[in-house]
């Protein structure tokens, strides 16, 4: 989903919107010196957009045999061939294809050269078409290919925090939020850390705006564009950042049209969470701020966000007609059974081109059906409560 809880950890972002209607963007884009940024409008709620939301659905039942066995969807990555779900609790990477056939899972957990000892990371590098795993603890990254053929491991002299593979074998190990995590100072204090193909930290970029202990992360955090170009958003941070190996510039800007207050960069400094100890975000938002956590989905044409605390809150950011709506799931879970009530009860796990991928257990696939466009699908028709999740995958429009 679009984000995830460090072991206990509770996740969640928080953005605003404007009163009554979708948010337009009047000041397409501001000069930054040499660099351009869009502005993203943050607006009030307005759930009159919620019904009509969801346009297309498709529904995709994962395959259930006795080597594919799902306890939980942690993560998940579509590529233009697999679909790959990556089960926390057992250490696991299954990988299907489009349809939903199971093809293969990764499951190297041990002390061999090859085997990994706890998976704390997972992305695709889509440029070459290799799976990335990271284990903290034998402080290694792990290649296969895209059917889950194990290649090879790149060792570090570092901890691995959220490692992200960038192309030509370089990867950045992007940080921010549980301070004194590294006493190597240029970690500590800075969000990006270029690594080349041996596994050396070659430079930091982008100083690290919090200072307090902040234990939370999302799924996703960055996020290719059209062009390729990876983006970032820093915890807590107003900014989606274009990251290039040697440079960092804002991007995306949210533009406040909203009754809520987004934190000053001093504010930033001092908003901190702890399990069990400390909880200023829900203080702050109680003080009527949004905090964005630093996770965002991307597609061809639109951006999500999600934000809230104790309130789960939906910005969706339109690049074709540059507004944005805010819409409050446990507002439209309560008054609508349209697709949107239902889907959006759980953020997407991820975004491909323009679907939006989430889940429903079989037993709810009933509910379902009446919005499902390829409901002539005959395993779809077969689905027991003893089976794998289902994978929705939908199209959004306003």
């Amino acid at each position: 989903m679009i984000t995830y809880m460090s072991i206990h950890l509770k996740i969640l972002i928080i953005i605003i919107s404007l009163s009554g209607m979708a948010c337009t963007n009047a000041d397409k884009s501001v000069n930054n010196g040499s660099n351009k940024y869009i502005h993203i409008p943050v607006c009030n709620v307005n759930n009159n957009y919620a019904d009509s939301l969801i346009v297309v659905c498709e529904a995709i039942p994962l395959e259930t045999n006795e080597n594919c066995l799902i306890s939980n969807i942690h993560k998940l990555h579509v590529t233009d061939n697999y679909l790959y779900v990556w089960d926390r609790k057992l250490e696991k990477i299954y990988i299907f294809d489009h349809q939903g056939h199971f093809v293969n899972s990764i499951h190297n957990q041990g002390n061999g050269p090859d085997k990994y000892i706890s998976i704390n990371g997972f992305e695709m590098d889509t440029r070459s078409n290799k799976i990335v795993l990271s284990d903290s603890f034998s402080r290694r990254i792990f290649i296969y290919d895209e059917t889950g053929e194990f290649q090879k491991t790149v060792p570090l002299s570092f901890v691995p925090f959220n490692i992200v593979p960038v192309g030509n074998g370089m990867y950045y190990n992007l940080y921010g939020g549980s301070n004194m995590y590294y006493e190597d100072k240029n970690l500590e204090y800075n969000c990006i850390h270029v690594i080349d193909s041996t596994g050396k930290v070659m430079h930091t970029l982008l100083p690290d705006q919090t200072t307090e202990r902040i234990d939370l992360r999302s799924n996703f955090t960055t996020n290719i564009d059209t062009d390729s170009s990876l983006l970032y958003n820093p915890i807590l941070s107003d900014t989606i950042y274009k990251v290039c190996t040697d440079s960092v510039s804002p991007y995306y800007v949210f533009s406040n049209h909203s009754n809520y207050k987004i934190p000053s960069l001093e504010e930033r400094k001092k908003i901190g969470y702890v399990y069990g100890v400390r909880n200023d975000y829900e203080q702050y938002e109680k003080s009527g701020y949004l905090l964005s956590w630093g996770g965002f989905l991307n597609t061809d044409n639109y951006m999500f966000f999600l934000f809230g605390w104790n309130k789960t809150l939906y910005l969706i950011y339109s690049k074709e007609n540059l507004n944005s709506i805010m819409i409050s799931r446990d507002e439209i879970e309560v008054n609508s059974d349209s697709p949107t009530g239902i889907l959006l009860k759980q953020s997407p796990y991820t975004a491909y081109k323009d679907w939006f991928y989430t889940s429903v257990m079989a037993f709810d696939i009933d509910d379902c059906m009446q919005f499902i466009h390829n409901i002539d699908n005959e395993r779809l028709k077969n689905v027991s409560a003893e089976d794998n999740p289902v994978l929705i995958r939908y199209k959004i429009k306003f």
